[in-house]
This record gives C-alpha cells, sequence and structure tokens, in this order.
C-alpha cells in the first residue's frame, strides 16, 4: 500500500490526481471491483484539465492536464505527468449522477476509491475522507439500522488519518450509497474540465450550483 500511496502523490503534484492524493485515503488490498463493471459516460478520448479551489469558485490550475482513452469499460492515462504508468479508471453507477471511483496504477497489487459526478464537461471529484466522514460512519455504527451496520464490519477507519481501509464489497458499496444519498460528508471536492480536443476552450472559472457545477466563460 505504501508504494501506492506515492505513485498517487507523485500523480497528484501534477494533474486533478490530487484525487488520488484523496483517494489512497479510501482503499482496499484486494480486488472487490470487476474490470467490466464500469459505464463509460466520458468521451472515448478526452484531455484532463485540473481546477483548483479559490475565493472566486474554482480556477484553472497550473498544474499539466492528462490525456486519458477508453479501453472497454474503463479509461486509461497515455499521457500522465511524473508518472511512466498508465493509470486505469473505472466509474461504477451508483445512481443517476454519480459513481464510484475505481483507481488502479498498472502493477500495483492495491486499489483506490473516491466518488465522482460528471455533468455537462465537469468531472467533480469528492474523495478524501475527514474527520466528519469518520463521525458519520461512527454514528451509523452505533445507531444506523441493521442494514447499515451490518456492511461497515468490513472497513477500518484510522483513527489518526481518517483513511478508510476497505476488505468486503459489502462496505464498498456502502459507503458509495451513503454517498449517493448524502449521508457520507466528505472534504472538498477535487474538480476538473473534460476536453474532447487540447484547443477546446476552458471556463475561466467553475462554480457551484447544488450538486452540480457552472461554467463561467
Amino acid at each position: 500500500m505504501y508504494r501506492l500511496v506515492q505513485k498517487c502523490l507523485a500523480v497528484a503534484t501534477a494533474i486533478v490526481f490530487a484525487l488520488l492524493l484523496a483517494a489512497c485515503t479510501i482503499s482496499s488490498d484486494v480486488k472487490l471491483v470487476g474490470d467490466d463493471e464500469g459505464v463509460t459516460p466520458l468521451p472515448d478520448h478526452f484531455v484532463l484539465y485540473p481546477y483548483e479551489s479559490s475565493t472566486d469558485g474554482f480556477v484553472p490550475s497550473a498544474d499539466k492536464p492528462t490525456t486519458f482513452i477508453r479501453d472497454g469499460k474503463q479509461y486509461v492515462s497515455v499521457e500522465m505527468p511524473d508518472t511512466k504508468r498508465p493509470i486505469r479508471l473505472s466509474l461504477v453507477p451508483t445512481s443517476a449522477d454519480s459513481y464510484l471511483l475505481v483507481a488502479i496504477l498498472d502493477d500495483e497489487p492495491n486499489f483506490a476509491y473516491g466518488f465522482a459526478r460528471y455533468n455537462d464537461g465537469v468531472l467533480a471529484l469528492e474523495l478524501s475522507p475527514d474527520k466528519d466522514t469518520s463521525a458519520a460512519i461512527a454514528q451509523l455504527r452505533k445507531t444506523g439500522m441493521p442494514k447499515d451496520r451490518k456492511p461497515l464490519a468490513g472497513l477500518k477507519v484510522d483513527a489518526q488519518t481518517d483513511a478508510i481501509t476497505v476488505s468486503t464489497r459489502a462496505a464498498l458499496d456502502e459507503l458509495a450509497e451513503l454517498f449517493a444519498a448524502g449521508r457520507l460528508p466528505m472534504d472538498e471536492p477535487v474538480l476538473a474540465f473534460v476536453a474532447e480536443a487540447p484547443d477546446t476552450p476552458r471556463p475561466s472559472r467553475l462554480v457551484r450550483s447544488g450538486s452540480d457545477w457552472i461554467k463561467v466563460p
């Protein structure tokens, strides 16, 4: 797991996969999601431009973009700054506009997870659990319905870092369902603009509107 975290950190310095800095805090040491479970709402070929938080919404980041192509039911990086090995992404639907994100670095035995929404060219990634996430899980374990408490036995929350390690598919599905239902708070989202061509004009900023994001020219 340490090597995957280090790789994720390296990737996060260059692209929106600050996502992966976050995604590395929800992880498993075993494969819990099949390669054919994903769907492909993103273009078959796209450039992912990272945005960063500011006092006026999210604005373009100075980090380099990353190119992805579709490979079956996954997306694979073909031009990834700061790492020579590709990363594979799967998007498993959990509701009409929400996905479980599965991230895999080739030849690594570990798996990283997060949650994603995609609408009108904006990919919103909520991937970093924090103290509020830990508190919500602890409360569910104490007072939640049995159908919620039982799957949570398949995960561990680090008391120091709030990192979540998942050992069962039932636990992973429960986290995804809780997030989709608005019952699993997460840290600040990471945003990216999805462009089908490198010369596609990018928004000057992205501003939240409910669960969606408005693109400002």
